[in-house]
């Protein structure tokens, strides 16, 4: 009974969270996981306040982009939004892409004056997209409102004070759960255990099967690799799903070196851990495009 009154007495702090669809992988399988609450600064900030995380998950299931459900609940997301922020002390926003929401939380932060507002923001470069440069001018002003930028890196921090937000407004957060909360790895499925097995030297990708992740480069060089060392002891793979699956699949296939790369598809966060664990090597080869990988 005491604790319930301390805990109503906090102050309430909203986490305004992004879109949730299916095409969203590692947030989906959180969500229906029920480990949306496992980012360390939702936990770090819950033992001091009263933290409500606001997300739109209408669409949830359906494998579309987030940009269609802005399309389809734009009018929705902002009003969720905004009934939120009005109602909270200190609100810390999604910050671009999630314009609708950054939009709405400024609005009324305008109507009632007291509630603080901190954007999250990863952002070192600008993307050179047509409708991101057109939304620049208008992210840039309302970032000037916010009480606070939260930036998870040195090159983020130091792009906000390029673009004129003085110090007192940026700070250095490590806000990131990466895989840091992995649940250990108790038994590892039958189906790499098979692979283990095979191969004497494994190499792992782990995440979205899209273009900035330079996964073109890492197949052509796996494919030098096997013709350097005979490669019968390797073997690449591939976890992970998205929209360059089967151009992949095709590229591994005119390659002939399709008995030496598995695509094994989305992993489930119980598993993470076991993929990790029958890998040698952890490959990364992140390339620069108009939307850059962070």
């Amino acid at each position: 009974m005491g604790d319930n009154k301390i805990f109503k007495n906090k102050v309430k702090l909203v986490m305004i969270g992004g879109v949730l669809t299916r095409r969203i992988y590692s947030a989906f399988y959180k969500r229906i996981t029920k480990r949306e609450a496992c980012e360390p600064l939702n936990l770090l900030l819950s033992s001091t306040f009263n933290v409500k995380v606001v997300e739109w998950n209408k669409r949830l299931f359906l494998d579309i982009d987030p940009k269609m459900v802005y399309i389809l609940d734009g009018i929705n997301i902002f009003a969720n939004t905004f009934e939120n922020t009005i109602q909270a002390d200190i609100v810390i926003a999604q910050g671009y892409p999630a314009i609708v929401e950054t939009v709405a939380t400024f609005f009324a932060k305008m109507l009632k004056k007291n509630v603080i507002v901190a954007v999250k923001d990863t952002h070192w470069y600008w993307p050179k997209t047509f409708i991101s440069m057109i939304l620049w001018p208008i992210y840039r002003k309302l970032i000037e409102k916010a009480d606070a930028i939260l930036v998870p890196g040195s090159n983020a921090y130091k792009f906000w004070l390029l673009n004129g937000l003085p110090k007192s407004k940026v700070y250095l957060v490590h806000y990131y759960w990466l895989e840091a909360d992995m649940k250990p790895c108790k038994e590892i499925p039958v189906t790499l255990r098979k692979i283990r097995e095979k191969f004497g030297f494994v190499f792992l990708y782990l995440g979205r099967l899209i273009e900035k992740r330079g996964l073109y480069i890492l197949i052509e060089a796996f494919y030098e690799l096997i013709q350097d060392t005979g490669g019968d002891s390797i073997c690449l793979i591939l976890a992970g799903e998205g929209p360059l699956k089967s151009t992949l699949k095709r590229k591994v296939e005119e390659l002939g070196i399709s008995k030496y790369v598995y695509f094994i598809g989305a992993i489930h966060e119980d598993f993470k851990a076991c993929v990790y664990k029958i890998a040698d090597v952890f490959v990364y080869v992140p390339i620069y495009t108009t939307i850059p990988e962070e």
